[in-house]
C-alpha cells in the first residue's frame, strides 16, 4: 500500500469512527432521556383555565369565526393592570355565564361583582366553609387575594381577542 492509499484509508477510517461515535452518543442520550424537552426547568406547573370548548364547537371560515356555545357574552375591561398581561383595556373577552359552582375551577378567570364593580381575576383555589362554596381569586399582576361566593360570579372567561 502506497502513501496515497494509506492517507485515503485513514480518512475513511476517521469518517467511520466519527459516524460510529455519533451513533453511539445519540443512542446513549436517547437512553438516558437527556433529549426530552425541558423548556423552563425549575418552574412549577400552574393551573390553566378549564377547557370548555372543543374544535367541534368552533366553525372557522375565511371571514368569520362562529362559536357554538350557549350564554356567550363579549366583555371589555378597565385598565386596572391587575390582570396584565392577559387582559387590558384594549382586550375583548369572550365569557360564558356559569350555572353551577362546579363549573368554576382553579386556573379559570372569572368576572365577579365587588364593591368596585365587575372585576376579572384568576381562581387560585375553591372550597367550602360554613357559608358554602367559595373561591379565592387574585389578579395575575396583583398580590391581593380575595374570597368570593358563587352569587358574586357573573362570567367565566373562555377566550380573549386582541
Amino acid at each position: 500500500m502506497n502513501k496515497k492509499q494509506r492517507k485515503q484509508a485513514l480518512k475513511i477510517s476517521v469518517v467511520i469512527i466519527v459516524f460510529i461515535l455519533g451513533w453511539f452518543l445519540n443512542s446513549l442520550i436517547g437512553f438516558t432521556g437527556i433529549h426530552e424537552e425541558k423548556p423552563f426547568s425549575g418552574l412549577s406547573e400552574k393551573d390553566s383555565p378549564y377547557d370548555r370548548l372543543s374544535e367541534t364547537d368552533l366553525e372557522l371560515s375565511e371571514r368569520r369565526l362562529v362559536v357554538h356555545h350557549s350564554g356567550i357574552v363579549l366583555a371589555s375591561y378597565t385598565d386596572t393592570n391587575s390582570m396584565d398581561p392577559l387582559l387590558d383595556d384594549k382586550s375583548t373577552g369572550i365569557e360564558i355565564i356559569p350555572e353551577k359552582e362546579d363549573e368554576i375551577r382553579t386556573g379559570d378567570v372569572v368576572s365577579y361583582e365587588s364593591d368596585e364593580g365587575l372585576i376579572p381575576h384568576r381562581v387560585i383555589s375553591t372550597g367550602y366553609d360554613t357559608q358554602g362554596w367559595y373561591a379565592l381569586v387574585k389578579g395575575d399582576n396583583s398580590k391581593e387575594i380575595e374570597k368570593i361566593r358563587f352569587n358574586q360570579v357573573r362570567y367565566v372567561l373562555i377566550g380573549v381577542l386582541y
